[in-house]
């Protein structure tokens, strides 16, 4: 089954002094970093950047900040600053069945195993 999420995408919130950014999930890795980039900041866990083919050439924009946080992808970067999920302070979550979580759940393996997030 494919979940596509690309169009629940958009920065909902960047504060760089902070250096916080709230995001939606469908949001591509590409156009978080771009616009972090543009404030001299980067993901310091340095996620891949995935293309896929297309029948007019390579796509960039496959991997999603949703994506990210789900997988744990991080590359180099997670040796000297920590992996993707030291960086995420909170996230509300939608379940299959149709339920919001916050923030308090952030064992990633609790729900992993008991919530099916979407």
């Amino acid at each position: 089954m494919q979940l596509n999420t690309t169009t629940n995408d958009g920065i909902i919130d960047y504060d760089p002094a902070e250096l916080v950014v709230r995001v939606r999930s469908g949001t591509s890795i590409i156009n978080l970093e771009k616009e972090l980039v543009s404030k001299n900041q980067f993901l310091n866990f340095e996620p891949p950047r995935f293309k896929r083919k297309t029948k007019h050439g390579l796509e960039d924009r496959v991997g999603t900040v949703g994506g990210m946080i789900a997988s744990g992808l991080s590359g180099p970067g997670r040796f000297f600053y920590g992996g993707c999920r030291e960086s995420v302070l909170g996230l509300t979550i939608l379940t299959v069945l149709g339920n919001y979580c916050g923030s308090e759940v952030l064992s990633l393996k609790t729900l992993q195993a008991t919530m099916y997030p979407v």
